[in-house]
């Protein structure tokens, strides 16, 4: 996919929520709220190829399995809850969608080796929730990747996050349960047998709340581009404090 295929994806997404807000694609009011994937279709442009088999693992309101039938794959898709509205979009064809049980969060119905690659889009800090844990879905996702398959984790919480803290003193605000420093996520890779081979932390400027900027501004091209530049830059200054981190992982 080309900037100019992806720069249309996202216009489109943002569209189709402007269409139809029960969709709930929330991060794609705009192009300066959508620019938080920016790093995540860099990820996907690097490492995902035609004829790869991936699954979206959780796959939440369904945005990113949209792109990946986009992308030209056929996407595998798991999740506790019911496909979401936005795969309605998606020819029944053009996707394989597989519920689990939200009493076993852990377990994929997937035989060993099966994925080339699978990608998890802000899934593995809600495990606990369920009474799951990290370590145990880390090694679940690592059974059904073929060996040298690659785990691509995007949305992971940094525990030292400024917006996640500043988030935390107001009552009622959201804000992750379970969040990560870089220490930690590189033990629960390495812990779970996989080797890291890409691992950073991005987005330190807050995006929720240009969701209610004028749409004169908040989808102008030069606008976001200036943003985004902004905020890649302030993300390598001060990496501890992003609000995210990534990871790309290999299983042996």
């Amino acid at each position: 996919m080309t900037a100019k295929q992806l720069d249309y994806d996202i216009l489109r997404t943002i569209a189709l929520q402007r269409a139809d807000p029960g969709l709930g694609l929330l991060q794609y009011r705009n192009l300066l709220t959508a620019g938080r994937y920016e790093a995540l279709f860099a990820l996907a442009q690097k490492h995902l190829m035609p004829g790869h088999r991936v699954l979206d693992w959780g796959c939440g309101n369904g945005h990113f399995a949209y792109f990946l039938a986009d992308f030209g794959l056929r996407p595998n898709i798991f999740s506790l809850d019911n496909p979401p509205p936005l795969l309605s979009r998606l020819r029944s064809d053009g996707y394989e969608f597989a519920k689990g049980e939200k009493s076993d969060p852990v377990s994929l119905p997937y035989t060993d080796g099966y994925f080339d690659r699978v990608v998890s889009v802000g899934v593995l800090e809600h495990v606990r929730e369920f009474g799951g844990s990290e370590e145990a879905s880390l090694m679940e996702i690592r059974r059904i990747l073929k060996p040298g398959g690659l785990f691509i984790a995007y949305h992971l919480p940094n525990s030292r996050s400024w917006i996640e803290f500043a988030a935390s003193l107001v009552p009622g605000k959201h804000h992750h349960r379970w969040r990560y420093s870089r220490r930690e996520l590189r033990r629960l890779l390495g812990g779970a047998g996989y080797e890291i081979l890409e691992f950073g932390s991005y987005g330190i400027l807050p995006r929720w709340m240009m969701g209610s900027c004028p749409d004169v501004l908040a989808n102008s091209g030069w606008l976001a581009s200036t943003f985004n530049g902004l905020d890649r830059a302030l993300g390598r200054t001060f990496p501890l404090f992003c609000t995210n981190h990534l990871a790309v992982a290999r299983k042996p």
